[in-house]
């Protein structure tokens, strides 16, 4: 089971709230794509007494996100996801306004810069900090300022185009990717053969966002290295996942499309590949067991693939393993 149950979040909290003094979580789980219901789980767990923080780093730009409606207690998350900042770019960070973030205590532990200070006394060099109210008593330094403008320009066009017109275009588009990648990679169209793909991330468009995430049955490094190689952008998360995500301010269904049609092509070339150099015998009765066993191993082949279906370059990588000559004939007896 990939995905959190959000009624075991809810029973946990209800159970363990009174001895949770911080519940941090994420907005949107990096790595199967899945979006909680913040704000539920930020009432339920404030209920128990506990402070609510959301990391918002794969949330911010990409799914709805009403911290103050909530009444979420802090957030952060980073700019250089869906907000088009790049990579280095600044991050943001969010403090509810009915906390009370200046404290009397110079030896109190947070960490602090100039920027910490209250701007209209900020240059007079005081002997203690004169914190500023709320998150920009958080604030460390100067931000660079063509990093800012970066973000800036990028708002600029969220906001001209309006979050609710690109939710209402993600849901779609991401759907759009679902539908084909069901349609065409999804399914178990030949005996004892698993589908191409596994789609892990939630099918319920309300539990997600832009992305999905895949798991394939062939080799994934290979998967993602060819779709780069044919200009798609695209990423791995160890052990299993390749994370698909249409973000909506510039991405078409075109796009979806020829995404989809860059990967049949691609599998249907590793099945030439692989049809190419079978033997006319079964896999089974050219080697033994334990033989096949350490063959898989080595190709880095799913252990529960149809033995008798593997790619030439896989099969000569392995021989050598097996003390074989890499010229020994595969087809035929």
């Amino acid at each position: 089971e990939e995905l959190l149950r959000h009624e075991d979040i809810i029973e946990t909290l209800e159970k363990e709230g009174s001895s949770i003094a911080v519940v941090c979580l994420s907005g949107v789980q990096y790595y199967t794509g899945q979006l909680f219901d913040m704000a539920e789980i930020t009432t339920v767990a404030q209920k128990q007494g506990c402070l609510v923080g959301w990391d918002l780093a794969h949330a911010v730009g990409n799914v709805e996100i009403c911290l103050d409606k909530w009444g979420a207690d802090f957030a952060c998350w980073c700019t250089y996801k869906y907000l088009n900042g790049g990579p280095g770019c600044i991050a943001g960070a969010y403090v509810n306004s009915k906390h009370n973030t200046r404290h009397s205590d110079p030896g109190a532990h947070q960490l602090l810069g100039w920027w910490s200070n209250k701007e209209e006394s900020r240059l007079e060099m005081r002997e203690n900090c004169d914190i500023a109210d709320g998150v920009d008593g958080f604030r460390l330094c100067n931000p660079p300022v063509v990093l800012v403008a970066l973000v800036e320009a990028s708002l600029q066009i969220f906001e001209e185009a309006g979050m609710p017109r690109l939710l209402e275009k993600q849901r779609l588009l991401t759907g759009y990717l679902e539908l084909l990648m069901q349609e065409y990679f999804c399914k178990e169209e030949r005996p004892n053969r698993e589908p191409l793909a596994k789609i892990i991330t939630s099918h319920k468009p309300e539990e997600r966002g832009c992305q999905l995430s895949l798991c394939f049955s062939s080799p994934l490094q290979g998967i993602h290295d060819e779709l780069s190689r044919r200009g798609i952008v695209c990423d791995v998360r160890k052990p299993n996942v390749m994370r698909i995500a249409p973000a909506p301010l510039y991405n078409s269904f075109q796009d979806v499309y020829k995404f989809i049609t860059i990967l049949k092509d691609l599998f249907e070339s590793l099945d030439q590949v692989s049809a190419n150099f079978l033997d006319c015998r079964p896999l089974h009765e050219i080697l033994d067991p334990a033989s096949i066993s350490t063959l898989k191993r080595k190709a880095f082949i799913n252990p529960s693939l149809d033995c008798d279906v593997v790619p030439q370059q896989s099969i000569l990588t392995a021989l050598p393993t097996h003390g074989l000559d890499v010229e020994t004939p595969l087809r035929g007896g």
